[in-house]
């Protein structure tokens, strides 16, 4: 069967994250040689459907395309210019099916509300199409900021009433006791106050045509109107879903184990083991590490200079005080002969602990020096230690924001699912992807990368590596389809599979 151009029924297919298309690159769903989007046409042709992709672009410039940011108020954006896009082609006549992949499905999914009751209020439930999401990780952003919506939308329909009847009642008693019979001044009254009478209908008629998802799915289930064909297929191998997925279910693992004053306490402890560990890698030799006879010395030292430097620095009877502690009380003579006997000690032990123990002594007599700086030194970096913990503490929520594309978003995160949480199960039809389509891809992917380890390994050999670069290897990594986040989508089963449910043939 060719394709009847009279037909009308076209195939949207919203990309993903980093895979808007690029000057210099190619993109897996655009139209062109051995790409989705002709193996797709392939595939609806020969299930009899009338439909193709891009069928509606006279160029390529023309295929949707959004930023591909990583990042939910981009995606947001993406959204409304995919409803404008959708409301356009449906107003020229044409029946649109939607095919969203990675993050490209939570771009559908937040618009498919005004896709299907259509901009400005107007329905087109008579041209709505099909839906196929793939690989999507569900993140439901919208809803809280919906839930806020509904919530100041009731507070100001209840305040809107209040304030209509209170003008109302105002509005009536003033006819009541300023008309006095006179029928002109009855019909003024009314002319000027009718309007406002009007308030509670004009409210009531806005309740009626809002539409929301709460709206749209009540509207489904009393059979108002039939829900639309949503397929949604993923797989537990596809690595950028689960990625994400465990990501956002997984603890923070940065996290400290204890509270902040235990924290610190240990962190204290360790780092003065470490700078302990550091001195002995340098050859220093604490007083501890000491052998027994480099000990005698250190404190013979510390003895020596004590008695005798001490009893001259300070005054004579302070001085003799000195020699009492050790229990010798001198007369002013013997005190200063006992000075100086204690100074010629003392630069005896020095000169002779110096040479027998080849520097062990010098090293022995800085310890209570160095104990001191170390204190110092661990006590210095409590408020870094502290501010260390809080880091800790909210740095793998970070991490998760960055990888979510949820940087700046205020509420907690949502979680990623495999199936749209925000949609009744009733309302679409989840398939995993075939294993026989998955062992197809894991065996391409292994020889893709097989071929492309020895090109990265020549670049990165290369002394100096320009962008150009890097810009043509994640060129030939984009066209080359075993290797891509799509790889597990463009198999033909799976093609196969996505045709039959737009030809309806579910």
């Amino acid at each position: 069967m060719t394709h009847n151009p009279e037909a009308k029924e076209t195939v949207i297919v919203v990309h993903g994250t980093w895979a808007a298309p690029m000057a210099s690159q190619g993109c897996w769903y655009a139209l062109r040689e051995g790409t989705f989007a002709t193996q797709l046409n392939a595939a609806l042709e020969k299930h009899g459907h009338p439909a193709r992709c891009w069928a509606h672009c006279a160029e390529t410039r023309e295929i949707f395309a959004w930023a591909g940011e990583n990042n939910w108020l981009t995606r947001t954006t993406a959204t409304e210019h995919l409803t404008k896009y959708v409301s356009k082609l449906r107003d020229g006549g044409w029946k649109c099916h939607v095919i969203a992949h990675s993050h490209g499905g939570n771009i559908v999914l937040e618009a498919l509300p005004y896709l299907l009751q259509g901009e400005g209020g107007k329905d087109h439930q008579k041209a709505d199409g099909s839906f196929v999401f793939l690989g999507t990780p569900f993140v439901d952003t919208i809803s809280p900021f919906s839930q806020l919506q509904e919530q100041r939308r009731k507070r100001f329909a209840l305040a809107s009433w209040v304030l209509s009847f209170a003008i109302a009642a105002l509005f009536v008693f003033l006819m009541i006791i300023g008309t006095k019979g006179s029928d002109s001044n009855w019909l003024g009254m009314l002319i000027i106050g009718g309007p406002l009478l009007l308030t509670p209908l004009v409210l009531l008629l806005r309740r009626r045509r809002a539409k929301s998802w709460s709206g749209l799915i009540s509207d489904i289930s009393n059979g108002k109107r039939v829900g639309p064909r949503i397929l949604v297929m993923n797989s537990d191998h596809d690595e950028a879903r689960q990625a994400l997925h465990h990501l956002r279910v997984t603890e923070n693992p940065l996290a400290p184990s204890t509270g902040l004053l235990r924290h610190v306490w240990t962190t204290l402890r360790a780092l003065l083991a470490q700078r302990k560990a550091l001195s002995r890698i340098r050859g220093i030799v604490s007083f501890a590490d000491a052998s027994f006879m480099t000990q005698l010395l250190v404190c013979a030292f510390y003895i020596t200079g004590v008695l005798g430097w001490g009893s001259v620095i300070v005054e004579q009877e302070y001085g003799q005080t000195i020699f009492r502690t050790v229990g010798l009380d001198l007369t002013e003579d013997a005190f200063k002969t006992a000075a100086g006997w204690m100074i010629v000690g003392w630069m005896f032990v020095f000169s002779i602990g110096a040479a027998v123990t080849r520097g062990a002594m010098l090293s022995a007599l800085a310890s209570p020096f160095r104990w001191v700086w170390n204190g110092l030194a661990v006590m210095a970096s409590i408020p870094s230690e502290v501010a260390t913990y809080f880091v800790r503490r909210r740095m793998w929520s970070v991490l998760q924001r960055l990888a979510l594309g949820l940087m700046a978003y205020p509420y907690p995160l949502p979680q990623v699912d495999r199936v749209p949480s925000v949609l009744p199960k009733a309302f679409f039809t989840y398939e995993d992807l075939p294993p026989s389509t998955v062992e197809r891809v894991l065996a391409q992917r292994n020889e893709g990368i097989g071929s492309r380890f020895g090109t990265v390994s020549n670049l990165l050999a290369k002394t100096t590596i320009t962008s150009a670069d890097l810009s043509s290897l994640l060129e030939e990594v984009e066209r080359d389809l075993t290797l891509v986040h799509a790889a597990y989508y463009v198999d033909d089963e799976c093609i196969n599979r996505i045709a039959r449910w737009i030809a309806g043939k579910a």
